[in-house]
C-alpha cells in the first residue's frame, strides 16, 4: 500500500460517523477537522469507511469480477440495452457514446441505479427500472453483486454526508436533509477505459481529440470512486490548474464534492476539475454519483463568480456547441429543480457513437 504521507490527497476514515458505531466526539472531531481543509483545498480525498456499506475486500472484488464480466459480453448482448438521449442513463454506453466535450471519450460504461420495482410507477423523470442484460448472459448472482453494491455505496455516502456538515460547523444531519430519497435518482456507472492502441483500432474516425474521460466537474452532491488497483487514470487539477496523479490505494474510495455541494456552500466546498487520460493498460473505475432529492433548488451565484464560472453544472456540454463557444448560464436564467436540470445534463453529454465511425 502507498505511503500516506506521499499521496497527492489526503487520506481520511470517515468510520465515527457510521451511524451503527460507537465513537467519542474527539473522534468525530478530529475527522471532521480533517475534512473541512480537504474540502476548501481540494474537494477531493482519499476515503477509508471501514464496515460502513459492507464492502469488504472480498466485497469490492465480486463487484470488479462483475464489472469485468458485463464487458466481456458479446456486443450484440450490450447493445440490447442501449442508453438513448433523453436524460434517463440506465443501461450500456458503448465507445464514442457519450462525452462532456468535443474529444471522443475511449470508453465503455454500464449504468444502474435505484432498484425501481417494474411494477411501481416513477414519481419523476430520473426514477425508473434498471435494465439489465439478459439473465443467461451473466453468471447467476451477477445482478444481486451490483445491487448489494449499489446500497453499500449509499450508505458511505450518507456518513460522508454526515461528516461533512460537522466538518462545516452544522448538525451532523443537515447535508443528509437535502439528500432524502436522492438514493432513487443517484446512479452507478461501471466504466471500462481502453487501452490505447485498442483505441486506435476501435474504427473511430482518425480526426479528432480522444480521452478516457474529459476535464470536468461532476455535477450532483458527491461522487465515490473505487479504482482498479495497478492501473492509474484518474487526474486532479491542483490549486496551480496542473494535472495531478491519482493512483489507487487499496482499501478506499476517491470522494470528491459535486457542483451542487460547492453552491450550497458557496464555494467553501470545491468541485474540483478532473479528468481520465489513457495509457497503454485497460483499467476498470466503479463511480457513484450521489444526488441530492429530485426537489432540490439549485443554489444560484452570480455569473462572474468564481464558483459558478468553473463547474460543469452551468456550462452547456452539447456535442452543437464547441468549446470555444460554450457560455456560462446566466444566473437569472429560470432553472427547476434539481432533477429536471440534471436529466436535462445528461442529454448534453449523449452522443451517437457512428457520428465517429471513419
Amino acid at each position: 500500500m502507498a505511503n500516506h504521507n506521499s499521496l497527492p490527497l489526503p487520506l481520511i476514515d470517515v468510520s465515527p460517523f457510521n451511524g451503527r458505531e460507537a465513537s467519542s466526539e474527539a473522534q468525530r472531531a478530529a475527522v471532521a477537522e480533517e475534512l473541512a481543509r480537504a474540502c476548501a483545498t481540494h474537494g477531493a480525498f482519499y476515503l477509508k469507511s471501514g464496515e460502513i456499506g459492507k464492502l469488504t475486500e472480498d466485497a469490492r472484488l465480486k463487484v470488479f469480477n462483475a464489472a469485468q464480466e458485463f464487458f466481456a459480453l458479446p456486443d450484440d448482448v450490450k447493445n440490447k440495452i442501449p442508453i438513448r438521449a433523453g436524460g434517463f442513463t440506465r443501461g450500456y454506453i458503448p465507445i464514442g457514446g457519450e462525452s462532456g466535450s468535443q474529444a471522443v471519450e475511449v470508453k465503455e460504461a454500464f449504468s444502474y441505479g435505484y432498484p425501481w420495482p417494474s411494477t411501481r410507477t416513477p414519481e419523476n423523470s430520473l426514477q425508473g427500472p434498471n435494465e439489465w442484460p439478459d439473465a443467461s448472459a451473466v453468471s447467476p448472482h451477477w445482478q444481486k453483486t451490483l445491487e448489494e453494491f449499489y446500497a453499500g455505496m449509499v450508505q458511505v455516502a450518507e456518513a460522508v454526508t454526515r461528516a461533512l456538515s460537522v466538518a462545516l460547523g452544522m448538525d451532523a444531519e443537515y447535508f443528509p436533509s437535502f439528500c432524502k430519497e436522492g438514493d432513487t435518482i443517484s446512479l452507478m456507472r461501471l466504466f471500462h477505459y481502453f487501452p490505447s492502441e485498442k483505441a486506435d483500432g476501435s474504427g473511430l474516425a482518425a480526426a479528432g481529440a480522444r480521452i478516457g474521460s474529459s476535464a470536468h466537474t461532476d455535477w450532483g452532491f458527491l461522487t465515490l470512486v473505487l479504482q482498479q488497483e495497478g492501473v492509474t487514470g484518474l487526474q486532479v487539477a491542483d490549486t496551480n490548474g496542473e494535472w495531478i496523479d491519482v493512483p489507487p490505494v487499496a482499501g478506499t474510495f476517491i470522494v470528491n464534492a459535486g457542483d451542487y455541494l460547492s453552491l450550497m456552500t458557496r464555494g467553501r466546498v470545491k468541485s474540483p476539475l478532473h479528468r481520465v487520460v489513457t495509457s497503454d493498460k485497460e483499467r476498470l473505475s466503479l463511480v457513484f454519483f450521489y444526488y441530492p432529492t429530485y426537489e432540490a433548488k439549485i443554489p444560484m451565484m452570480e455569473k462572474d463568480s468564481e464558483t459558478a464560472s468553473r463547474i460543469s453544472l452551468f456550462v452547456d456540454q452539447s456535442k452543437s456547441t464547441s468549446s470555444a463557444e460554450q457560455q456560462t448560464l446566466s444566473s437569472a436564467e429560470t432553472i427547476g429543480s434539481f432533477g429536471e436540470y440534471i436529466a436535462n445534463k445528461w442529454s448534453q453529454v449523449f452522443r451517437d457513437p457512428a457520428g465517429y465511425k471513419a
